[in-house]
């Protein structure tokens, strides 16, 4: 199947970002979803947004639905301390589907390479403080 990937670029697309995993694990008693305004927080406005890059991007289907979504995000302190180049990644969820997976993680490193980095970590969040995992 062929799926397209689009940067979040909109609103929209932030709300889009934020609630898919409400429809991706609807039934799953273990989800406990976030609260939106949390993660609107988390994405647009956290404190390591002041040294951190990072893009988002959501894959659809070929009826436009989302199935799969990724955040790309550059430490620059924490590159700069250890002498690395890696990009972090998270906000990592997505269909049972290995080639979803395959172009999140294409767009996620096409940015990487662009901004010279050359490692690619995750699942996790900015810094070690907050939430990480899938």
């Amino acid at each position: 199947m062929l799926y397209e990937v689009r940067e979040v670029t909109t609103r929209k697309d932030l709300r889009e970002f934020i609630r898919f995993p409400e429809s991706l694990y609807k039934g799953c008693a273990q989800y406990v979803p976030p609260l939106h305004k949390g993660q609107e927080h988390e994405l647009m406005h956290a404190a390591p947004l002041k040294y951190c890059k990072r893009k988002m991007w959501l894959a659809a289907d070929p009826s436009g639905k989302t199935v799969g979504r990724i955040c790309a995000m550059i430490n620059t302190r924490y590159n700069e301390k250890y002498g690395t180049k890696r990009v972090r990644f998270g906000w990592f969820d997505l269909i049972n589907d290995v080639e979803v997976a395959g172009v999140l993680f294409d767009a996620a490193e096409s940015w990487a390479k662009e901004e010279g980095m050359e490692e690619i970590h995750g699942p996790l969040y900015y810094n070690t403080l907050g939430r990480q995992g899938c």
